[in-house]
């Protein structure tokens, strides 16, 4: 079985896992869950290989590397008591697993800028923040829609999110010096992830200046735009270069 295959599996799993978590008592999801955890892990440590050789930078794609991240939050709120944000992070998990599981990935080859270890952290922190993000956005949306109590944990999504988004953006900065010799350019990857700083760290200062829960919600769940925008960017790009031919 190839790496995508192990992908899909994982991707059953996580199904599996959210469905148990609707059960009010027992441990199945949380075994489920960790078995799709492992799974995912291996389909990435293996896309990682190329020609013999292990190339880390490739095993965190954005896309691929985000299901294993909510996976794990999904775990963590199931361990800690906190069911409910357990749920919704696992339906979440879900749907992310759905967009990026089931096409078949293209292999990127490796490059020497791509390889270098500010640039695998860079990665990793992008992918941790950006499933943070989402968990929140999901969570918010669920106290809108559902009226389910999850401000606390949607707080905690963007407080941890924020600093690590924070950290990625240096390590950014220092990569792309480098490698390509400037820390920054106006493209509009660039532009979205200064965006996605911004509202993050705005929603950080609405609770000392007194903006209602609901308003902090709302901009919570609104998040989930442009950080969708920076998970599918090449898939956006592509589609808005067709659209341009299309109608020129």
């Amino acid at each position: 079985m190839n790496e995508h295959g192990i992908l899909i599996v994982a991707l059953v799993l996580y199904t599996c896992s959210a469905l148990f978590s609707l059960r009010p008592k027992g441990r199945a999801g949380d075994i489920v869950i960790s078995l799709g955890i492992m799974m995912n892990a291996v389909g990435l440590i293996m896309r990682g290989f190329v020609d013999g050789s292990w190339f880390p930078a490739l095993m965190i794609d954005g896309k691929l590397s985000l299901p294993l991240f909510l996976a794990l939050i999904a775990l963590a709120f199931s361990l800690t008591g906190r069911k409910t944000p357990s749920r919704v992070v696992a339906f979440a998990l879900v749907l992310c697993s759905f967009a990026a599981f089931l096409p078949d990935p293209a292999q990127a080859l490796p490059s020497a800028k791509t390889q270098l270890p500010v640039g695998t952290a860079f990665f990793l922190t992008e992918a941790v923040s950006i499933a943070l993000f989402v968990s929140s956005g999901f969570l918010a949306l669920s106290a809108l829609l559902f009226h389910r109590d999850t401000g606390w944990d949607v707080r905690q999504c963007i407080v941890w999110g924020f600093v690590m988004f924070t950290i990625c953006q240096v390590l950014g900065a220092v990569w792309a010096f480098a490698g390509w010799s400037y820390p920054f350019s106006w493209s509009s990857r660039h532009l979205v992830s200064a965006s996605v700083w911004c509202l993050y760290a705005a929603l950080l200062h609405a609770g000392a200046a007194r903006i209602s829960q609901r308003v902090q919600h709302v901009f919570a769940a609104a998040g989930l735009v442009p950080v969708s925008f920076i998970l599918f960017y090449h898939e956006f790009s592509r589609m808005i270069v067709s659209l341009s031919e299309m109608f020129p």
